[in-house]
């Protein structure tokens, strides 16, 4: 059996081997049975008080079984979202600021709700354990929905479902949490201080030209004025987040160091070779995303952001002088605050900084075969650590020397 509200559709499939039904609307007294069934429960009993009203909400839905259904599932979800605690009433709204039906990764949320100032953290748990806590919370309530998870149970990417999409949208416009541009909405606005661009640009500047922007993400933008990013780093002074994810980006302008309040800084899958030397001003970023980039080397002044937890560097080709990943600079043992370092390089001098690292949670490299034992020796002190990759690089057939890793780490997955 297939259904689809689609009669184009149905009207697809070869009549020789289907038999269409079309769905006529409820009567009267079946659509009055469905919602009080939905409504009020296994005894599908409408309080007298409640009977005027409620026929009258009947008689809206015209019968649509869809239109009856929904009502009662948008009351139960309102509900879900009024009953959560402060700090998750905005992590629920954030999944607003994406498109609808938009899959989000898990450590992009995360870092985005600390990003923001969500996470309220205390001396026991750090903000990553903290955030993790948050999103089961969403899920066991069945307010979040899993759309994968990894090979150890933990969630890859979620989302919402449609339903309470629309809530969402519903509530970020009455807060003005977010402000949502799109190709029919170039509406001008004051409140708000974080806006979402979908695929146009378009008169976006003119609209938030007077306003106090803190967050800007950027979602299936085609084409990129080459002022945009000018104009956004000289003229929005307090930007704490700058998502350009898959943008049509291939520069950034030295001016970005101007943004001393910027936290979540991503650059993934755009086209950017090369970072300023501005980077090194940036003190409070914590998130800094070059993941399938061209950038082939990361500037010294890197090791400036003593406040830095998140450092994912792997190029879009295998085409840099150290193929895939990025070439980092002596100094950064000073970033003690890393919790995740992904796809760079390192030689001899690197290892040395390594050492200073120890509140590291995932971390990728690519050594010499020779560097591997002292690697391991290294990785011994990073007692939170859960994810390792290591790719070596041999000569001929010499062995990868994996027995050097002596004993196993606790928190390793």
């Amino acid at each position: 059996m297939l259904t689809t509200r689609n009669k184009a559709v149905a009207e697809f499939m070869p009549f020789s081997i289907v038999h269409v039904h079309m769905l006529e609307p409820l009567s009267s007294e079946k659509g009055w049975e469905l919602f009080c069934r939905k409504a009020f429960g296994i005894d599908s009993c409408c309080p007298p008080n409640m009977t005027e009203l409620s026929e009258r909400i009947v008689g809206k839905c015209g019968g649509l079984p869809l239109a009856i259904a929904a009502i009662h599932c948008n009351r139960v979800l309102s509900e879900g979202y009024y009953d959560l605690p402060h700090p998750l009433k905005s992590c629920l709204l954030y999944f607003g600021v994406f498109p609808e039906g938009y899959e989000i990764r898990f450590g992009r949320l995360i870092r985005l709700w600390v990003a923001e100032g969500f996470v309220q953290c205390n001396n026991h748990l750090q903000s990553e354990h903290v955030t993790e806590e948050y999103m089961k919370e969403l899920i066991d309530r069945s307010l979040v929905q899993v759309s994968e998870r990894k090979p150890f149970g933990r969630a890859r990417s979620c989302r919402v479902h449609d339903l309470m999409y629309k809530i969402i949208r519903k509530k970020m416009k009455e807060c003005d949490f977010c402000h949502f541009f799109n190709e029919k909405d170039f509406s001008h606005f004051s409140k708000t201080q974080r806006i979402s661009i979908h695929k146009c640009t378009n008169g976006v500047l003119e609209s938030i030209k007077n306003s106090k922007i803190r967050s800007i993400c950027l979602f299936n933008v085609d084409k990129l004025p080459k002022t945009f990013t000018t104009i956004f780093v000289a003229n929005f002074k307090l930007l704490k987040i700058l998502d350009f994810e898959n943008a049509p980006l291939d520069c950034l302008p030295d001016g970005v160091g101007k943004l001393v309040h910027l936290h979540y800084l991503s650059l993934k899958n755009t086209k950017l070779k090369e970072l300023p030397k501005s980077i090194g001003m940036l003190l409070n970023l914590e998130t800094l995303n070059l993941k399938w980039t061209f950038v082939s080397e990361l500037p010294v002044e890197i090791k400036n952001l003593k406040k830095l937890r998140y450092l994912i560097a792997k190029r879009c080709d295998n085409k840099g002088p150290y193929g895939s990943r990025a070439k980092i600079q002596e100094g950064f043992g000073a970033l003690t605050e890393l919790r995740k370092l992904r796809h760079v390089h390192g030689n001899t001098e690197v290892l040395e900084e390594l050492k200073k690292l120890r509140q590291m949670r995932k971390f990728g490299i690519r050594v010499a075969n020779r560097d591997v034992k002292d690697l391991f020796a290294i990785v011994q002190n990073m007692e939170n650590l859960e994810g390792l990759s290591v790719q070596a690089l041999t000569s001929g057939e010499e062995p990868f020397d994996i027995q050097s890793l002596a004993s196993p780490l606790l928190c390793l997955q």
